[in-house]
Protein backbone atom coordinates (compact mmCIF):
# COMPACT_ATOMS: atom_id res chain seq x y z
CA UNK A 1 0.00 0.00 0.00
CA UNK A 2 1.62 3.13 -1.38
CA UNK A 3 1.42 6.62 0.19
CA UNK A 4 0.45 9.92 -1.36
CA UNK A 5 0.55 9.80 -4.66
CA UNK A 6 0.24 12.77 -7.29
CA UNK A 7 -0.63 12.42 -10.90
CA UNK A 8 2.42 13.97 -13.70
CA UNK A 9 1.75 14.63 -16.68
CA UNK A 10 3.27 12.35 -19.31
CA UNK A 11 2.23 13.51 -22.82
CA UNK A 12 -1.19 14.10 -24.28
CA UNK A 13 -2.94 11.18 -22.89
CA UNK A 14 -0.45 9.52 -20.29
CA UNK A 15 0.06 10.03 -16.61
CA UNK A 16 2.70 8.85 -14.39
CA UNK A 17 2.04 7.99 -10.61
CA UNK A 18 4.77 9.21 -8.29
CA UNK A 19 4.98 9.58 -4.23
CA UNK A 20 4.84 12.91 -2.90
CA UNK A 21 7.32 11.73 -0.18
CA UNK A 22 8.63 8.80 1.40
CA UNK A 23 7.71 7.58 4.98
CA UNK A 24 10.60 7.52 7.42
CA UNK A 25 11.49 3.56 8.59
CA UNK A 26 8.73 3.47 11.22
CA UNK A 27 9.66 0.80 14.42
CA UNK A 28 7.97 -2.61 13.97
CA UNK A 29 6.58 -2.61 17.41
CA UNK A 30 3.04 -0.43 18.27
CA UNK A 31 4.05 2.21 20.71
CA UNK A 32 1.20 0.79 23.09
CA UNK A 33 3.12 -2.58 23.20
CA UNK A 34 6.44 -0.82 23.76
CA UNK A 35 4.79 1.16 26.66
CA UNK A 36 3.22 -2.01 28.05
CA UNK A 37 7.00 -3.86 28.06
CA UNK A 38 9.04 -0.85 29.41
CA UNK A 39 6.20 -0.21 32.38
CA UNK A 40 6.13 -3.88 33.30
CA UNK A 41 7.76 -4.09 36.41
CA UNK A 42 5.68 -1.30 37.38
CA UNK A 43 2.90 -2.33 36.42
CA UNK A 44 3.55 -5.94 38.17
CA UNK A 45 3.51 -4.19 41.40
CA UNK A 46 0.29 -1.88 40.90
CA UNK A 47 -2.34 -4.96 39.42
CA UNK A 48 -5.33 -3.22 41.31
CA UNK A 49 -7.02 -1.36 38.46
CA UNK A 50 -6.98 2.44 40.15
CA UNK A 51 -3.16 1.81 40.95
CA UNK A 52 -2.17 0.29 37.40
CA UNK A 53 -3.61 3.56 35.96
CA UNK A 54 -1.50 5.68 37.91
CA UNK A 55 1.41 3.05 37.01
CA UNK A 56 0.59 3.52 33.56
CA UNK A 57 -0.05 7.38 33.46
CA UNK A 58 3.57 7.62 35.52
CA UNK A 59 5.33 4.95 32.86
CA UNK A 60 4.23 7.34 29.96
CA UNK A 61 5.79 10.63 31.64
CA UNK A 62 8.92 9.00 32.31
CA UNK A 63 8.58 7.56 28.60
CA UNK A 64 8.59 10.87 27.74
CA UNK A 65 10.97 12.66 29.37
CA UNK A 66 13.84 9.64 28.65
CA UNK A 67 12.71 10.61 24.52
CA UNK A 68 13.54 14.46 25.33
CA UNK A 69 17.35 15.92 25.17
CA UNK A 70 19.21 15.17 27.80
CA UNK A 71 19.93 18.97 28.89
CA UNK A 72 15.89 18.79 29.40
CA UNK A 73 15.93 15.75 31.16
CA UNK A 74 16.46 16.79 34.55
CA UNK A 75 14.75 19.28 34.67
CA UNK A 76 11.83 17.36 33.62
CA UNK A 77 12.43 15.01 36.38
CA UNK A 78 12.68 17.67 39.22
CA UNK A 79 9.25 18.79 38.25
CA UNK A 80 7.90 16.01 38.10
CA UNK A 81 9.10 14.73 41.69
CA UNK A 82 8.07 18.12 42.90
CA UNK A 83 5.05 17.52 41.56
CA UNK A 84 4.32 14.09 42.86
CA UNK A 85 6.58 13.92 46.22
CA UNK A 86 3.90 14.69 48.44
CA UNK A 87 1.60 12.11 47.43
CA UNK A 88 3.79 9.08 46.95
CA UNK A 89 6.89 8.74 49.19
CA UNK A 90 9.93 6.96 46.64
CA UNK A 91 8.65 8.70 43.65
CA UNK A 92 12.55 9.77 42.59
CA UNK A 93 13.91 6.99 42.38
CA UNK A 94 10.57 5.13 40.97
CA UNK A 95 10.74 7.96 38.31
CA UNK A 96 14.84 7.80 37.23
CA UNK A 97 14.69 4.35 37.50
CA UNK A 98 11.85 4.38 34.91
CA UNK A 99 13.71 6.86 32.64
CA UNK A 100 16.95 4.78 33.05
CA UNK A 101 14.95 1.47 32.10
CA UNK A 102 13.95 3.54 28.62
CA UNK A 103 17.32 4.63 27.97
CA UNK A 104 18.89 1.28 28.19
CA UNK A 105 16.12 -1.43 26.77
CA UNK A 106 14.42 0.85 24.52
CA UNK A 107 16.99 4.04 23.28
CA UNK A 108 16.79 2.94 19.57
CA UNK A 109 12.44 4.27 20.39
CA UNK A 110 12.26 8.14 20.04
CA UNK A 111 8.97 7.98 19.63
CA UNK A 112 6.42 10.56 22.35
CA UNK A 113 3.18 9.64 23.94
CA UNK A 114 0.72 12.95 23.00
CA UNK A 115 -2.28 10.97 24.65
CA UNK A 116 -3.47 7.58 26.00
CA UNK A 117 -6.60 6.22 26.98
CA UNK A 118 -6.35 2.98 29.30
CA UNK A 119 -9.94 1.04 28.68
CA UNK A 120 -10.92 -2.39 30.42
CA UNK A 121 -10.63 -3.48 33.71
CA UNK A 122 -8.50 -6.87 35.39
CA UNK A 123 -7.36 -8.90 32.64
CA UNK A 124 -9.11 -7.52 29.67
CA UNK A 125 -7.41 -3.69 29.82
CA UNK A 126 -6.53 -2.20 26.45
CA UNK A 127 -4.07 0.40 26.20
CA UNK A 128 -4.06 2.87 23.39
CA UNK A 129 -1.75 5.83 22.76
CA UNK A 130 -1.12 8.30 20.30
CA UNK A 131 1.92 9.84 18.75
CA UNK A 132 3.28 12.33 16.37
CA UNK A 133 4.31 11.07 13.01
CA UNK A 134 7.23 12.92 12.04
CA UNK A 135 7.91 13.30 8.28
CA UNK A 136 10.94 14.63 6.97
CA UNK A 137 10.76 17.14 4.22
CA UNK A 138 9.93 16.06 1.10
CA UNK A 139 12.77 15.36 -1.42
CA UNK A 140 10.90 16.12 -4.51
CA UNK A 141 9.86 19.02 -6.04
CA UNK A 142 5.57 19.98 -5.48
CA UNK A 143 5.19 21.41 -8.86
CA UNK A 144 1.37 22.39 -10.11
Amino acid sequence: MGGLRKLKRKGADRYAVEPLYSLPDLPATKLSAAILEFAKPLLDEYPDDPDYKAAIELAIVCWNIAVLPEDQQERELRSLVKTVRKGLPGIELVARTLVNRKRTLFAHDRRMVMDHILVGKGKSRCLYVTSPLMLDSPTRSHEG
